[in-house]
């Protein structure tokens, strides 16, 4: 649905900035290191810890994705497509990790991926405002409500496809404070709470 309001074009603005950046952060600290991160064989450790195969190419594919749904929110480019992205590595996220451990992200709970997929859903159903790609391109007027929530879901079911996928991972209680363990999901190894994937 667009809209022609100044001010709510510039909540939007900061809005997918701080979202964008952030989520494109974390794909930063688990490919290249940045931001005292794992970097890419620390993630891939994660991954094989997780139950994914191939653990480097799965690490790869969600790394890039949080770069790459990072980069599009911010720039406000794609419609709902950098949203279906983010909820999609969320999903996965909450789903082979912090689930189990309850909401609250204190407790390495789901907390923080939840906030990320509200976030997600509100920017699919949104155009991105006059300070956007979209706009430079002409493409505001095409963004329905209907397709941001098609593509939340999608971005949803492919979550569930790829959890389906990993391998059973026997009780990993014994590896809670193990090194691999804590230099989790992008956050920086020497204050590690597994937040997104």
């Amino acid at each position: 649905m667009k809209h022609d309001n100044l001010m709510h074009d510039a909540a939007l603005l900061v809005a997918r900035g701080v979202v964008g950046a952030s989520i494109a952060a974390h794909g930063a600290q688990k490919l290249f290191g940045w931001f005292g991160g794992p970097g890419i064989e620390g993630a891939s450790q994660m991954f094989a810890g997780l139950g994914f195969e191939p653990p480097g190419t799965m690490a790869r594919v969600a790394s890039i994705s949080e770069i790459a749904s990072g980069v599009l929110i911010a720039t406000g480019t794609g419609g709902p497509l950098g949203p279906m992205m983010l909820t999609g590595v969320m999903a996965v996220a909450a789903g082979s990790v912090h689930l189990k451990n309850g909401y609250f992200a204190g407790n390495k709970g789901f907390e923080l991926n939840a906030m990320y997929g509200v976030a997600a859903l509100l920017l699919a159903v949104e155009d991105h405002g006059r300070f956007s790609v979209d706009e430079a391109l002409g493409m505001r007027k095409n963004v329905n409500p209907a397709l941001g929530w098609l593509a939340v879901a999608a971005g949803a079911a492919s979550a569930v496809a790829i959890l389906a996928r990993r391998r059973h991972i026997p009780d990993r209680s014994a590896m809670q404070a193990s090194p691999t363990e804590k230099a989790t999901l992008g956050a920086p190894a020497q204050n590690i709470t597994p937040a997104t994937q």
